[in-house]
Formats: structure tokens, sequence, C-alpha cells
């Protein structure tokens, strides 16, 4: 009897392990099409930048140019075909925070909840500060940036602005700029204003640790509660680590920076991620 209770114990283990490998590789799964995704409309965006008001010009790119957009485009087609997903539109809802980056919603994406940071730069940056907010976003969606105390970028969407001779640019109901369509072709009479990035994040439901100080997260009827400082600490300090282990530098490290997460843990009740 006791070795049916080991091995069923054994057996229990296994399985919940088994699980969260399933879990991981699903994820990875979903990190690998993102990192292909952003590869190609990356290449699109920096053409249309140089040339907004024409189409990519096959004819004009060179043999290794062509090879490398084939093979991403292809890579592309082969995940869509594997893997195809009805459910990719970003769904914004309220706002939840506001500033010079840029503006944070809560919203859904694949039926889950998010935050959607949305970014406009202009479409006419010089070839420096083209490649600087490029090696932003690719930072910002990297996946080599997953980790439980890194607020994690599930998916992105790049688009161009448009604005017509005889239209202003118009917005939408949440505030970010109306966008006609995605990177693609530039018609005769639109032309690129700049380009919105909308950046799927995790949604963290305990706002930022700037907030939960103010509100006393730490006090207790008996003082400080140096514990659960200590745990949020090592939160940091551990995904400070692991950006610094991939040679990112954050440089912008503060309170409001740090978000929380609920966790059924013990102690504190929520996880600490760096954004």
């Amino acid at each position: 009897l006791l070795l049916l209770l080991l091995s069923a114990k054994r057996a229990s283990v296994l399985l919940q392990e088994q699980l969260a490998t399933n879990k991981l590789l699903q994820e990875e799964k979903v990190s690998r099409e993102a990192l292909l995704s952003r590869q190609f409309d990356l290449l699109a965006c920096l053409e249309q930048s140089t040339r907004p008001t024409k189409k990519l010009s096959v004819s004009k790119l060179s043999h290794g140019q062509l090879n490398t957009l084939d093979r991403i485009a292809t890579a592309k087609a082969a995940i869509s075909d594997l893997a195809p997903r009805k459910d990719e539109d970003i769904q914004v809802q309220e706002l939840l925070a506001e500033g010079s980056f840029g503006k944070v919603y809560k919203g859904k994406w694949r039926g889950a909840d998010v935050a959607v940071k949305i970014i406009l730069f202009p479409g006419n940056m010089s070839g420096r500060e083209k490649r600087e907010k490029m090696v932003v976003w690719e930072a910002a969606i990297s996946s080599s940036l997953i980790h439980p105390n890194v607020c994690q970028t599930y998916h992105y969407r790049i688009k161009p602005v448009k604005e017509s001779a005889k239209q202003g640019l118009e917005t939408d109901k949440c505030g970010s700029a109306m966008v006609s369509s995605d990177l693609g072709g530039s018609s005769c009479t639109d032309e690129v204003h700049s380009y919105e990035v909308q950046l799927v994040l995790e949604y963290c439901d305990r706002s930022s640790l700037r907030d939960a100080l103010d509100a006393g997260l730490f006090l207790t009827p008996d003082g400080v509660n140096y514990a659960a400082q200590l745990e949020c600490a090592m939160d940091v300090a551990k995904a400070m680590l692991h950006l610094h282990c991939n040679n990112v530098l954050h440089l912008d490290l503060k309170t409001r920076n740090i978000l929380l997460a609920s966790s059924g843990a013990e102690g504190k009740g929520v996880t600490c991620k760096v954004s």
C-alpha cells in the first residue's frame, strides 16, 4: 500500500511537471511566432519610412535582401498555416495611464485581459533617429525578455498613420490616431504622417509600486513589513539581472515603472514586474 501511495504521488508530480513543460513550450511557440513577425514588419516599416508614397519595389532590392524577405515571409506564412488565429484583434478599453511615452489602456487580446501601450513616432525621422527608435521597439518586444519579474510583451502592431490632402489627421474615441491600414503600400493621395506602435503587454491588476507605497502596502498594525519589502526588492533585482544578462539597459527604473500583479503566494501577496 505504501508503494502504491508513493507511486501515485510520483505520478502526480510527473504530471504537474509535464503540464508546466507544455505551458513553457506553448509560450516559446508564441514568442517565436512574434519574433518572425517582428522581423518582417520592421523591414517593411524601414522601407516605407524612406519612401512613404511608393509601394515596396521588389525590382530595386538586392539579391540578398530578396532572400532575407523571402525567408521571413515563408516562415511567417508557414507558422500562420500551422496555427491560424481568429482572435488577433486588439480591443482597446479604458485609459490606465498617460505620459510622455504615450498612453496605456486596458484591453482584450485573444480573450485575455492585457495592457495596450500606444506610442506614436514621426514617419520622417532621420536614419539615426530611426535606428534608435527601432532598437527601442526591438528591446520592448524581444523574445529574450521572458521572465517572471519582467512585464511581458505578448504581441505588437506597427501601423502607418495617414493624412490625406483634403482631411486632417483623425483620432478615435480612445485618443489614439486612426490608422488606414497595416504595413503594406501607401496610396498616392495619402501621406504617411507617423507610425503608431501598439504593444500588447501583460496586465498587472495591482497598479504600480508607487501607488502601492502611497496606499501603505508595507505597513501593518505592528509596523513596517520588512519581509515584504525584501521580497519586492528581490523581484526587482532578479528582473534587472535578467535584463543586464541580455544586454538591455532599462535607464528609467522607478516605482512608477514597477508594476504589481496579484499573487497567491504568502507574504506581500503580489509579484513585482519591471516594465
